[in-house]
């Protein structure tokens, strides 16, 4: 390996030359937003260094073993004669035992030979059984469920001992008394019964009919009745007990003993001494680069392992390398230095003693050019990577074009030309590769992209007010008119209930529109971010748009008005009528001052 080379000046090799000059136009070519077409002719070639780096893979696999002493029951089979009778007795390395095949993580145990001997189990005492722990040897253990009270909480009324009256649902009424004024009809003749003068609505019930509410006979007004599960205690007996509060112990099933765990009921232990084994393999990687790469491109550390090496070298040997394969090389102390990394490395317990098994070496190349060219009177510098010709820079004419790019966004920005701006900030993003301001470049486009779509949020807003004043006046002119259906019900109104009902109709109608145009929003900013780029077009759609939604809940509105789902709407309002009036006279002053 005394050829390795580190350092070729290729300046004066026409091909690779030519070579260079063609891998840097199709990287020029690759970026858009230029016209440096065929960039690698229009460069200055003033140095061209092959300085390829290497990188070197030592797998190291260990061997550990440690000594303990263990033990397990006796099944009655045959015992060698004892012959070790301490730990101290005999070393682990000394055994022979199994190798391992390659670099793998395992490990296994095994008994010392003549190590074996038969005991009493101390444990059980020889018995077999023993008290049992979790009973304490009375073969009962209090019930989990009650907690030995025999008694838990009644789950039909969680323990209040009262559940809700089914008659009246809980409210202690069962209904309402006829009106004493109207005799339930809720309409009374006007001028003391004068047919002539017609019917009004009962003033007393409101046109109800209905009295004083009347009080549940089942639970007398209180809405509540005793609990038929627990008959009011607020308890039932413990089905898990049956109301004992104790229980015959899992474990020992009532027997008060087990069958002893250390030697599973066999009275005797076999005592030993066992050897554990452990296999890991460790790799150690490092990158071996000239020191003007490692100066000049702080970043090809970290990114030089994306590229495929090309392995020039491999070599194995059964336990530590005595020899060094790369004598003779610049690198060869940085092999020595592995291998001792590799002696002092400690991949298990402290505890736990190790010897290493065998290594692997492989030694891999990744072609590098160092180039320095000069371009409108500056010098620049970048490499050319790997097989697949990767080029790295720290800075270019092309990162250059991508700052000009981003100052004249930012000048956009100033002049309200956000658009525009956006449009800068894209094409710096893809003229900077190596993503050297992707950052600047992100949090700047993020700043357009709010400010933007503020235009939008502006259009929907102004949009939205334009069209909900020409559906105030269509609300209240439409509620104002008899039931196009239902005309019956036409006689129930009275002034200042029309005034509200119309009021909240209009104010249910804003608060849909305004979910509309908001969702309508989201979904626009989703779908366009990308493609209206047009502060005017931008303002125009969402303006737009709000109006086509306002129209079409106006449509939907008169379309509520002519169906029975606007039956349901006046009957909640009819619950609460009193309030009703009193708020649509408030209104009436301020809606005839707007010609309503």
């Amino acid at each position: 390996m005394a050829d390795l080379q580190f350092e070729v000046n290729c300046l004066k090799d026409s091909k690779i030359v030519e070579l260079v000059r063609q891998i840097i136009s199709d990287w020029g070519n690759s970026i858009p937003h230029h016209n440096l077409v065929d960039f690698g002719n229009k460069i200055e070639l003033l140095d061209l260094v092959y300085r390829p780096c290497y990188f070197m893979t030592l797998t190291t696999q260990y061997e550990g073993r440690s000594k303990r002493s263990s033990q397990r029951p006796y099944l009655g089979d045959s015992i060698e004669k004892q012959v070790v009778y301490s730990i101290d007795e005999f070393n682990s390395w000394d055994r022979v035992l199994p190798e391992s095949e390659g670099y793998e993580k395992k490990s296994s145990s095994f008994v010392v030979a003549g190590s074996e001997h038969v005991e009493d189990c101390g444990k059980c005492h020889a018995s077999g059984k023993i008290t049992c722990p979790s009973c304490g040897g009375k073969g009962k253990e209090t019930c989990g469920t009650c907690k030995g009270k025999g008694e838990i909480r009644c789950s039909s009324c969680s323990g209040t001992g009262q559940i809700r009256c089914s008659s009246c649902s809980g409210s202690g009424y069962s209904g309402y008394q006829k009106c004493s004024a109207c005799g339930g009809s809720g309409q009374v003749y006007r001028n003391n019964g004068n047919t002539a003068e017609g019917k009004w609505a009962c003033m007393s019930c409101g046109g109800s009919g209905r009295g004083a509410r009347q009080r549940c006979s089942r639970c007398h007004g209180t809405g509540k009745l005793t609990c038929t599960s627990c008959h009011g205690h607020g308890k039932n007996t413990c089905s898990t007990c049956r109301g004992s509060g104790i229980l015959v112990c899992k474990k020992c099933n009532g027997q008060k003993v087990i069958t002893c765990p250390t030697c599973d009921g066999k009275t005797q232990l076999v005592h030993y001494y066992a050897i554990d084994q452990y296999f890991s393999p460790i790799q150690h990687n490092p990158l071996v680069a000239h020191p003007k790469v490692r100066a000049n491109f702080p970043d090809f550390t970290i990114d030089y392992n994306e590229e495929p090496g090309i392995e020039i070298l491999t070599d194995s040997v059964d336990g530590v390398f005595k020899r060094n394969p790369l004598s003779g090389t610049p690198i060869a102390k940085l092999f020595d230095k592995m291998v001792a990394d590799s002696e002092a490395e400690t991949p298990f317990d402290n505890r736990i003693g190790k010897k290493i098994v065998r290594q692997h070496l492989i030694l891999s190349r990744v072609n590098l050019y160092d180039v320095i060219y000069k371009f409108e009177d500056k010098e620049w510098e970048l490499l050319i990577l790997g097989s697949n010709n990767r080029i790295m820079s720290n800075d270019s004419p092309f990162l250059k074009l991508s700052q000009s790019c981003l100052e004249n966004a930012k000048k956009s920005y100033k002049l309200g030309k956000i658009g525009r701006s956006m449009d800068f900030v894209e094409a710096a993003n893809e003229m900077d590769l190596e993503g050297k301001r992707y950052e600047e470049l992100n949090e700047f486009y993020h700043k357009c992209s709010k400010r933007f779509n503020r235009l939008y949020r502006l259009g929907a807003v102004l949009g939205g007010v334009a069209s909900v004043i020409p559906l105030f006046y269509l609300i209240f002119g439409i509620a104002k008119q008899p039931h196009f259906i239902f005309s019956s019900i036409n006689q129930l109104y009275s002034g200042e209930f029309v005034y509200f009902h119309s009021f909240m109709l209009f104010l249910l109608s804003t608060i849909f529109i305004a979910s509309l145009n908001n969702r309508f929003y989201h979904w626009m900013v989703r779908r366009y971010d990308l493609g209206i780029r047009n502060e005017v077009a931008r303002f125009s759609v969402a303006f737009i748009s709000s109006v086509v939604n306002s129209l079409l809940v106006g449509l939907v509105v008169i379309l509520f008005s002519s169906s029975g789902i606007a039956l349901l709407f006046d009957s909640i309002l009819f619950l609460i009528k009193p309030l009703a009036n009193f708020a649509g006279s408030v209104l009436v002053p301020f809606l005839k001052i707007l010609g309503v």
